[in-house]
């Protein structure tokens, strides 16, 4: 159950590269909802101590997915456009 966040986390911050290619940026719309079930989980993780390590790392990658989803939507709304 440990590994269970830093692969979810893993997972999140994968969609949010992914978005970024150009035939791919729907991935940025489903980093949201993904990234953000993750953090409910790694946040309540984190009060027990024998995942407590793990809950961390998977809650540092869903927060990472996340502002990476938003740099890319600011990209898409600074140039009106995707970038490709």
């Amino acid at each position: 159950m440990g590994y269970f966040h830093v692969v979810w986390g893993s997972i999140a911050t994968i969609f949010a590269l992914l978005s970024f290619i150009p035939a791919l940026t729907f991935f940025t719309w489903l980093t949201y909802p993904f990234a953000a079930v993750g953090l409910m989980f790694a946040w309540f993780s984190l009060e027990n101590q024998s995942i407590r390590a793990h809950a961390l790392a998977g809650f540092l990658l869903n927060i990472l997915g996340i502002v990476l989803a938003l740099i890319h939507t600011i990209i898409i709304i600074i140039f009106g456009q995707p970038l490709y």
